[in-house]
């Protein structure tokens, strides 16, 4: 898979992390999804697309409390997000 060879190239580059789990994501690997969204906001917690995909996972997963905690970060972070507003209110 391209995106992992990238990250082995670059192991600390947070877009490179996010892209491989948004891909994990729409493959319903959800699990390594969760663990790639997290490793991109180990490296940058600024990063509210990231918050918002470890969300999604977090609710694939039944974590609801975690999951709206992640939605609530990405909202704050980026207010004009319709996306984040509409999916943190399903779960508020």
């Amino acid at each position: 898979m391209f995106f992992e060879k990238a990250k082995d190239s670059e192991p600390l580059k947070g877009s490179i992390r996010e892209a491989l789990a948004c891909s994990y994501y729409n493959c319903g690997l959800y699990e390594y999804a969760g663990k790639n969204f997290a490793q991109a906001l180990k490296i940058d917690a600024a990063n509210d697309f990231a918050h918002y995909g470890l969300a999604l996972c977090l609710i694939r997963k039944k974590k609801l409390n975690l999951a709206v905690g992640h939605l609530k970060i990405a909202s704050a972070m980026k207010p004009d997000s319709k996306k984040y507003k509409d999916t943190l209110n399903k779960f508020i």
